[in-house]
């Protein structure tokens, strides 16, 4: 991202969210807590966001779960834990053959 492009109010509530993680791990005490909350309600471009938080380290980038997993005459092999939310659903589907043989009398 450009410094020198504008920051929004999305952009200034998730460096206040950072930084509320940051102080509950320890990295930050409340004083300065507060006062990079105020430096951040004051700030206008994205650059001057991330020199707030140059001495934090940076945060892992959230993964988005997988959807979907489709096998097609095959196996689909996840490994890790397998989150089910709230609205899925699963859909299987089952070859039926059938027999020519002659039925019992």
């Amino acid at each position: 991202m450009s410094d020198s492009l504008r920051a929004s109010d999305l952009d200034r509530e998730a460096m206040v969210s950072y930084l509320r993680e940051a102080a509950a791990d320890g990295r930050v005490t409340m004083e300065e807590f507060s006062e990079r909350v105020e430096a951040v309600n004051r700030s206008r471009t994205v650059g001057e966001l991330d020199q707030l938080t140059q001495d934090l380290p940076i945060p892992p980038s959230p993964r988005r779960p997988t959807r979907w997993l489709l096998a097609a005459l095959g196996s689909v092999k996840r490994a890790g834990r397998l989150r089910v939310g709230r609205w899925s659903s699963a859909w299987w589907f089952w070859a039926v053959s059938t027999s020519t043989c002659a039925r019992p009398p």
